[in-house]
């Protein structure tokens, strides 16, 4: 605390923190110039309030590390005071959507309408291997060697090809002119998750057509002695690499791709916390990465595949919030490099007048468009379904 006094000894200021008392009569809290917005400058009220609720800026550069340290502190919660003046009306609409959850895959840019490539990302290592030969037998033992027995040589086939064509996804929205001068930021709110959503639509299109390619499901059952969601997926996709390394014959440290729905993230956890005589409470992203790596896998948590907005009931992202999560789970893999998605920009537009829509007042406030084709460049893709119970058992220690 701070205390300051007149030349006759009066105290006429006290500070205390951020406070600042003037005569007894006036308290000021000082808040730094980044959270006080200009009433008179357009915008600067969504700026502020985009700064202030920024969780980089807290310390930890998080909200769950600042309340962390908090609580540590013995931090107690305080309430705010009744006002007496009117509501203040805040025009900023609250943003929660990101593009995470995409699938990661290299991208070419076309620039034409498709490409021809080999069909089903072309023939398998095993067509050769039971080609060549005598359907597949290349051995002659000496004395068919010494009876001339003939050679059977393999002719070269030649591979397929399909024309994969780019479709293309669009977003087009309108306004109203007067809308625009008066409520800027519900226009300005609404473009910026346009723009989100269309990847994300992009997103479904692409993975669609993966599963499309991939065929299957192949369902893997669980083990009869007992399976968690950890031991089911992992066991499964385990299963699936060594087969597809087995067929085509590849590098023991070959790197497959293994695309699941993000929420099966949060089944491995909950199987982890109810497995008793180990610490999994705190299993961490990394962790479950790590679990794959072991297996020269790479996953891709994706969104936009096996929830609500795909068609996928009592999955989460419905309307209802879900009490559960699906207890099983489809999940793609493939060697990486097999799939490419060739991408061209057709057009991107904002705040576009068209003189048949003046006499209305309205404009196109948003208009995009952009083509893409998955492509399959290698012979394996594969589709699979297994359990992810995590109240089921692990292979140690059944239920009697």
């Amino acid at each position: 605390m701070e205390i300051e006094a007149d030349r006759n000894g009066q105290a006429n200021v006290l500070r205390m923190g951020s406070f600042t008392r003037h005569s007894a009569i006036e308290i000021r809290r000082k808040y730094p110039r980044e959270l006080r917005a200009d009433l008179t400058a357009t915008g600067d009220g969504y700026r502020v309030a985009r700064y202030a609720v920024n969780e980089r800026r807290l310390p930890g550069g998080s909200l769950l590390r600042s309340f962390q340290g908090e609580v540590k502190a013995g931090k107690p919660i305080t309430a705010a005071a009744g006002w007496c003046a009117p509501s203040e009306v805040i025009y900023e609409l609250c943003d929660l959507d990101s593009l995470d959850g995409l699938l990661a895959l290299p991208e070419i840019q076309a620039t034409r309408g498709g490409f021809q490539i080999p069909s089903n990302g072309g023939p398998e290592f095993a067509t050769v291997y039971s080609g060549i030969g005598n359907a597949g037998d290349t051995h002659l033992t000496e004395s068919e060697v010494i009876a001339d027995t003939a050679k059977v040589c393999y002719d070269i086939p030649c591979p397929g090809f399909t024309d994969n064509r780019l479709g293309v996804d669009y977003v087009c929205l309108t306004g109203s002119m007067l809308q625009r001068r008066g409520y800027p930021e519900a226009v300005e709110w609404f473009s910026r998750r346009a723009m989100n959503a269309l990847p994300h639509k992009i997103n479904a299109g692409v993975i669609a057509a993966i599963v499309a390619a991939s065929g299957g499901p192949y369902i893997v059952p669980p083990d009869p002695s007992g399976d968690d969601a950890i031991s089911s997926l992992l066991s499964a996709v385990g299963l699936a690499i060594m087969d597809a390394k087995y067929r085509n014959r590849m590098a023991f440290n070959s790197t497959l791709e293994v695309v699941l729905p993000y929420w099966v993230l949060e089944q491995l956890r909950a199987a982890g916390t109810r497995r008793s005589g180990v610490d999994l409470i705190g299993i961490t992203d990394m962790m479950i990465m790590d679990w794959f790596a072991i297996r020269n896998a790479i996953p891709r948590f994706v969104y936009d595949w096996q929830d609500a907005f795909t068609g996928l009931p009592l999955a989460p992202g419905a309307g209802t919030p879900i009490t559960s999560l699906p207890l099983t789970v489809e999940f793609l893999i493939y060697p990486a490099g097999t799939w490419v998605k060739a991408v061209q920009p057709v057009v991107s537009l904002d705040t576009v007048y068209d003189s048949t829509k003046l006499q209305t007042n309205e404009y196109t406030a948003l208009f995009a468009e952009d083509g893409w084709a998955a492509l399959q460049l290698c012979p394996l893709s594969r589709r699979y379904l297994t359990q992810v119970d995590p109240s089921g058992v692990t292979g140690c220690c059944p239920i009697s």
